[in-house]
């Protein structure tokens, strides 16, 4: 499905009568925010009087009109690039939903803020404000707005919400802070700079210092808290996502969405957001991934000072520029600021040999900032909340994968698909043509190139979670990743092509591998798991294993120049 111009223009036509009835809509609530002895009320007064219109809408079945009418005018109904044109309704409804569902004094401050905002405010800052202290939809919009073929407007008022989010002041999240202070161990000091460094959308950042013990010299660093209103109300708005799944999951058939399983969706947005509220495991993540990283010259994790508490995560201070602020490097710097990136999020965790790999679940352009030492750039993560893992047979079958899709080898990808979700594929004869056909589909999208790797490998999954197929939260969080990456590439370097530089990388390591029999092992103990009754398929993956080989050689030998260092790809 596309967005031609005719229906954007039709879209646009049915925001300006959505708008018009919410004009119309607006003269519930002029009185409520009408001026008492030619002053304005204050916002407390606003909202309860818009509240009272509410209930009194509610009583006559008009809130649903209403709140239809104030999602429209934000322009939600056609800003999704047209790669995701089809979840357009969906996305429609769901917020419709969400908000209608929500609290009557929640939805009054929205109405507030629409009402504050001037009247020639464009729909994508109506937007904005709408989805403010609602952190499911703020996420989802961070990762949007880095999406290729966005709506320029929109693209960037959401990267304003990414950048520029201010929903909270020092003094609202000091008595929080005081309380943990409180707490520490004698002879540790830490002094908070009394102002907000940073905000995302469940946290608050505030510069320190801290003093150890028996020191004098101060240590940099920041505090990180949990927004007293996200805290207040994310329990509410946990169980609203719950409902949300119910409600989409009944009227999916209606959109054209087949079997696509919207209830384990947002479970694992819910499983997310619940993370992201847990400092104590956000810690552990973070001493993690110190540890996993700290011979990887390319990636900077924060230290865990350990001043830290349950309800304040206290971190070493590290500077740097915000990942796509890049104006001010040259072309080269731009290469390999994005190579340093790539290699780090996307191509290590499928290189480790190890048991678990590691990787960064949520590398949106807010949570990632750079530096350049000595001409070598250095990534900072500053968010730890999401650490992915995976097991050393899902790195070989992502890579199994990608081969296959490559070299167009349709049992390749089969058996990788099948490994990759349990043998849920194989099981069921209807299911195992099913997925055939949609490889096939898959090859016939990619001829020439048109999607390069990973949009095949996004496809492919997508077309297998309509089949209702699932799919481990942790590979389905690297791959949504590598999604989420794409966008902050193109923003670093345009002209930097991620699929070339995966697909060589990735040959060097596949290579190895082989050469050296280090997947030996993973084929005899964890794949015959799966095949153990079913010789003959293990036979046929061998040799698929096999003939991939063969290919690679012989496409490494006709590498570009700019790729014949290859053991740099394997290395970190």
């Amino acid at each position: 499905m596309r967005l031609s111009m005719g229906m954007i223009s039709a879209l646009k036509e049915q925001q300006m009568e959505a708008t018009s009835y919410m004009d119309h809509s607006l003269r519930f609530f002029i009185q409520a925010v009408a001026a008492d002895h030619g002053q304005r009320p204050g916002l407390a007064k606003m909202r309860s009087r818009v509240k009272s219109v509410l209930s009194l809408l509610l009583e006559q079945n008009q809130l649903e009109q209403v709140v239809r009418a104030l999602t429209a005018m934000t322009g939600l109904s056609y800003f999704l690039p047209e790669q995701y044109a089809k979840f357009q309704p969906v996305v429609m409804e769901a917020m419709v939903f969400l908000l209608k569902e929500m609290p009557l004094e929640r939805l009054a401050e929205k109405i507030v803020d629409q009402l504050l905002l001037s009247p020639e405010a464009q729909p994508a800052v109506r937007m904005c404000a709408l989805v403010k202290d609602m952190p499911c939809i703020q996420k989802l919009g961070q990762v949007i707005c880095r999406s290729p073929g966005l709506d320029p407007i929109f693209k960037q008022a959401l990267v304003d919400l990414e950048d520029n989010l201010k929903t909270v002041d020092f003094h609202q999240i000091r008595p929080g802070i005081v309380r943990e202070l409180k707490g520490l161990p004698a002879g540790n000091r830490l002094i908070a700079q009394g102002r907000i460094l940073a905000e995302a959308s469940v946290c608050a950042v505030v510069p320190a210092e801290m003093i150890p013990q028996g020191e004098r010299a101060a240590v940099p660093a920041v505090i990180k808290v949990v927004k007293p209103k996200v805290r207040k109300n994310l329990a509410a708005d946990l169980k609203l996502l719950t409902r949300l799944a119910a409600f989409l999951d009944q009227h999916k058939a209606a959109w054209g969405l087949r079997e696509f399983n919207f209830a384990g969706t947002l479970q694992q947005v819910r499983r997310l957001l619940e993370n992201e509220i847990d400092l104590s495991a956000e810690q552990i993540n973070l001493t993690t991934a110190a540890e996993y990283h700290r011979k990887n010259k390319h990636l900077i994790v924060p230290a865990l000072l350990p001043v830290s508490t349950p309800q304040m995560t206290v971190m070493s201070r590290e500077d740097g520029c915000k990942i796509t602020a890049v104006e001010q490097l040259n072309p080269k710097q731009r290469r390999l600021l994005a190579e340093a990136l790539t290699k780090t999020c996307i191509l290590s965790p499928l290189q480790d040999l190890g048991e678990i790999s590691i990787f960064h679940g949520d590398p949106h352009a807010g949570n990632i900032a750079y530096r350049f030492t000595e001409d070598r750039p250095q990534i900072i993560f500053y968010d730890w909340a999401m650490l992915g893992r995976l097991s050393r047979l899902e790195r070989f079958l992502m890579v199994l994968l990608s081969f296959g899709l490559l070299f167009s080898s349709k049992r390749a990808v089969f058996f990788a698909a099948d490994l990759i979700t349990q043998g849920q594929i194989s099981k069921d004869d209807q299911v195992e043509k099913e997925v055939l056909d949609v490889i096939d589909k898959v090859f016939q999208q990619n001829k020439g190139g048109a999607k390069g790797l990973f949009g095949s490998i996004e496809a492919f999954f997508e077309e297998l979670t309509y089949m209702g197929i699932v799919f481990s939260n942790d590979l389905m969080m690297y791959e949504k990743a590598a999604v989420t990456l794409k966008g902050v590439l193109a923003d670093i370097d345009p002209d930097f092509d991620r699929n070339d530089y995966l697909i060589w990388a990735g040959m060097a390591a596949f290579l190895s591998d082989l050469t050296h029999l280090r997947i030996h092992r993973v084929i005899l103990e964890e794949i015959w798991a799966y095949y153990r009754s079913r010789s003959g398929r293990l036979l046929e993956l061998q040799k698929e294993i096999g003939v991939l080989f063969m290919r690679a050689c012989w496409h490494w030998m006709k590498r570009p120049v700019q790729f014949m260092g290859g053991r740099s790809f394997v290395n970190n």
